[in-house]
């Protein structure tokens, strides 16, 4: 079998797992083995990489995150009072018809109260429609 090509070794194989069930039953058990052993690996794997990334916080820690978090929002929403809320379907008609009226990123970021990036990705990613840098306009 050493002179012979993959495809040629493959069809012998494959000749002689057909007329020996006995053979045929036994590699499928042994896959079936393998597969069991690397799903397992996978898994272990798996929750390794998540016991490394779990981290327990304190009260303590999770109110100063908490309050980080709010005094940035409190912050963005000086500038862009809805940064961060959720949008309306009437918001996304808006914002379809502000682009469709020729409307450059950062007039529809006034208009409508939202970060420029905020503006760009929801038109890409729900529209479609993709934008250049809004530092370029």
């Amino acid at each position: 079998m050493e002179n012979l090509n993959q495809d040629e070794s493959f069809k012998i194989i494959l000749e002689y797992l057909k007329s020996n069930h006995e053979a045929l039953k036994l590699l499928w058990q042994k896959i079936d083995i393998l597969e069991k052993k690397l799903t397992e690996k996978v898994d272990l794997d798996f929750k390794k990489k998540l016991e490394k990334k779990k981290i327990i916080l304190s009260d303590e820690e999770r109110k100063k995150r908490r309050d980080r978090w709010n005094k940035m929002m409190e912050e963005a929403r000086k500038e862009y009072p809805n940064a961060w809320k959720s949008w309306k379907e009437s918001q996304d008609k808006e914002l379809l018809t502000l682009h469709n009226e020729g409307k450059s990123i950062e007039e529809i970021t006034k208009i409508m109260g939202r970060n420029p990036n905020s503006i760009t990705m929801r038109l890409e990613n729900k529209h479609g429609i993709v934008m250049e840098d809004p530092k370029n306009e």
